[in-house]
């Protein structure tokens, strides 16, 4: 998706030299985000992923993720939750 305010919110993650800078840009991300509601981001910049709402346990420590408290919604047993573009 190309979008300009999301862009300028992950450049400026991008350039953040302190967490808090950075934890404000994520914020922003995730505003930009909200409004826009893509279904799945399979790859962007920055590693910027978004995930399908049938995960659990999306943590993230220190700007990183916790692979290891990942799951799927109750119920998810298959693959529909793939969307193909």
């Amino acid at each position: 998706m190309a979008d300009q305010t999301l862009d300028a919110a992950i450049d400026t993650y991008r350039s953040a030299l302190t967490r808090i800078d950075r934890d404000r840009a994520k914020q922003a991300i995730a505003a930009r985000l909200a409004d826009l509601r893509p279904a799945i981001v399979l790859h962007a910049p920055l590693a910027v992923t978004l995930l399908s709402r049938t995960l659990t346990g999306v943590q993230f420590v220190d700007d990183l993720p916790r692979l290891d408290r990942l799951g799927f919604a109750p119920g998810r047993t298959d693959d529909s939750w793939i969307r193909e573009p």
